[in-house]
């Protein structure tokens, strides 16, 4: 018997664990020994989840039923379809599934990789993995699934010259009961815009101090949406069914009538659809939450008037939060916003530029640092995260790439070194002109969500094939590394139980044929670059897929991911340079995805034929029946149930093809 293939998996996290489950389950099937082991540096299961980021208020920003994996339901009679999910909850949902599905047993908790590097020979491939206690692990595969974002944003101001408490939000489970009971503690300052400094003002208004809550001054200010977990028809639901995401401009999704109709420009009819959709989606969000309301609501309005660009800034809060009734109260000694630029911290005050008004001190016994993350990858050597095609931070390198930008007409104004840096591709701006060809409706404009005073990112772009693995990698046959829930995502089980098959799959050279790049397969004639004269013809010994080199492969590859940087650009503006971002183009993705692995990626319409009892062709299935499987594709929302037995379905489907293949 031969020796078992040794796998590490970095983060217990949602990611970490599906990955983890999902290659002992294949290689289960498949009779390959596997060693495996899952290392976190928590003390429990969970990543984001983790007890220890645990404070009152904290939930997942989608109703039970709608974040949970296909295998495993988080609905019960205690725990009821639609209802809210608390953290607690959800750390205890995925420490059971890490238990019934044998992964538990394989996680070392407080074990902190520092420093990750590739075997080299005469060693066999693979990779070696440095702990903080010196211990070196090698493992033959890697996965890593360390979060997009898992490392705060340093504090940027804090001195000693400071005498209160200054924390991250991340550690806001470990202060909140000190901050909270603590006497000498009146007034709480929360800076940041975001989802968790919105729970962040929550807790301390609860506990009865005064909060202050500082924005800084920025286009898309601090917009929030309101979530009404028993309306129907219920918002999110509709937000992942097939029909919604039609509206939007995805490159996962640039053929067939939906693209040509709606975001072609050849229809003036389908643009003004579009169009409508968006308006009608911007006024209800806004009519919902009353900015004009009281004074505190204007300073966090919205300067645009479409919530189209500020898509990924809109933060959740469930009807009838008492958070509202504050915000409105224009209570000074309650809440008070401010539009200020925090400045310095003295004594027990902080000193901020507030828009319009100036300096002024503010009162300032603790503050919360709701300010964000960064990549947490930085266990990679800088030269080898730059070649895979992670975030470099450019203190770190020599970076000698060509810098994007402004000459481009419309082109976005965000400096930063691109990754991959194959000089034989176009510049991004060349990229970014394709994308406002393909969508001139919506995406032919320069986004409004740049964050002024912030105008570069510090670190290089992401460069992930699929996000998932190097585009080197896969022109080269290099079977040892894959990435598994680097993007952020409004599907998020979805899509890392999906990417976890895949990298799986690639892992274990399970795909019946190579995941070509979409600039080969799919819409060839407006997508694809005429390659250079260099890499026309294969190398000496290089190796060829489906007719071509491994040098074109990966050119092809590179192609992709940078044509992707220039949609999440456009699309996304400055959070999009910064990382993946893919809220309504997730399904297009998971389609993609599906498609590789080779299994159905219309799962309403394969459900139904399932209930069928499978046998029949689609067309023999009646008049009736394919109306009913229609509408389902697109009006059901897409759940967890729907990808349930994909990993069988994908490891069936592949036995059936092998024996054709050798045939």
């Amino acid at each position: 018997m031969s020796a078992p293939t040794r796998v590490i998996v970095i983060g217990a996290g949602l990611a970490g664990l599906v990955a983890a489950k999902t290659y002992l389950q294949v290689c289960n099937h498949l009779g390959r020994p596997l060693d495996l082991i899952v290392l976190d540096a928590a003390k429990n299961p969970g990543g984001v989840w983790t007890t220890e980021r645990h404070y009152p208020g904290l939930t997942v920003q989608a109703p039970n039923g709608y974040y949970e994996l296909s295998d495993f339901s988080m609905v019960d009679a205690d725990h009821p379809w639609n209802s809210l999910i608390p953290a607690a909850r959800e750390q205890a949902y995925l420490e059971s599934y890490a238990r019934r599905f044998d992964v538990y047993d394989k996680i070392r908790f407080s074990a902190t990789v520092v420093k990750v590097y590739k075997r080299k020979a005469p060693s066999q491939p693979g990779w070696s993995v440095e702990m903080a206690s010196g211990e070196v692990l090698e493992c033959d595969k890697l996965i890593v699934a360390s979060g997009l974002y898992s490392k705060p944003r340093p504090i940027p101001i804090i001195d000693s010259a400071y005498t209160g408490t200054a924390v991250h939000s991340r550690d806001l489970g470990r202060v909140h009961e000190n901050i909270s009971k603590d006497t000498t503690v009146k007034d709480v300052v929360v800076i940041g815009g975001c989802k968790s400094a919105v729970e962040a003002c929550s807790v301390f208004l609860a506990s009865n101090k005064r909060v202050h809550w500082i924005i800084r001054p920025s286009d898309q200010g601090a917009p929030l949406i309101i979530s009404h977990p028993d309306a129907k028809p219920n918002p999110l639901a509709l937000a992942v069914t097939r029909l919604f995401p039609i509206f939007s401009p995805s490159i996962w999704s640039t053929g067939g009538f939906w693209y040509g109709f709606l975001h072609s420009g050849r229809w003036i009819l389908g643009t003004w659809i579009v169009q409508g959709f968006l308006n009608l989606m911007s006024w209800a969000i806004t009519r919902e939450i009353h900015y004009g309301k009281s004074r505190n609501s204007v300073k966090i309005q919205p300067k645009g008037k479409s919530m189209f660009f500020y898509a990924t800034y809109l933060s959740l809060i469930v009807e009838g939060h008492p958070f509202f009734d504050a915000l409105h109260e224009d209570n000074p000694d309650k809440l008070t916003v401010y539009r200020a630029t925090p400045l310095k911290c003295e004594g027990r005050e902080i000193v901020v530029d507030e828009e319009d008004r100036g300096q002024r001190r503010l009162p300032a016994d603790a503050i919360i640092w709701s300010i964000g993350w960064e990549p947490g990858v930085d266990f990679f050597e800088p030269e080898e995260a730059a070649e895979i095609g992670l975030p470099v931070p450019l203190h770190r390198i020599n970076n000698k790439n060509k810098i994007l930008s402004a000459s481009t007409k419309g082109a976005v104004p965000i400096p930063s070194p691109i990754t991959p840096s194959d000089s034989a591709l176009p510049p991004l701006e060349f990229y970014d002109g394709k994308i406002r060809k393909l969508f001139p409706g919506t995406l032919n404009q320069t986004p409004f969500q740049r964050q002024a005073p912030t105008s570069t990112i510090s670190h290089t772009r992401w460069g992930l094939y699929r996000f998932i693995i190097p585009s080197s990698h896969l022109a080269r046959d290099d079977r040892t590394l894959a990435f598994a829930g680097f993007i952020s995502s409004a599907q998020t089980a979805a899509t890392s139980e999906i990417g976890a098959l895949w990298a799986v799959a690639w892992l274990e050279n399970l795909f019946t044929r190579v995941p070509m790049p979409l600039l080969d397969r799919v819409d060839a004639d407006r997508l694809t670059i005429p390659p250079p004269s260099s890499t026309s013809k294969p190398r000496r010994g290089e190796s060829r897929k489906h007719g071509r080199g491994a040098e074109d492969l990966k050119l092809l590859a590179d192609a992709e991911i940078r044509f992707n940087q220039a949609f999440q650009e456009r699309r996304y503006g400055f959070r999009g340079a910064r990382a993946p971002e893919l809220i309504l183009e997730a399904r297009g993705y998971i389609d993609v995805l599906c498609r590789d692995l080779g299994v159905e990626s219309q799962r309403k319409r394969y459900r139904m034929r399932e209930r069928h009892g499978g046998a029949l062709p689609m067309e023999e299935t009646g008049w009736w029946n394919v109306i009913k499987n229609w509408f389902r594709e697109y009006f059901e929302p897409y759940i967890a149930p729907d990808f349930q037995g994909v990993v069988e379905e994908f490891l069936r489907n592949r036995e059936r093809v092998l024996p054709e293949k050798d045939d």
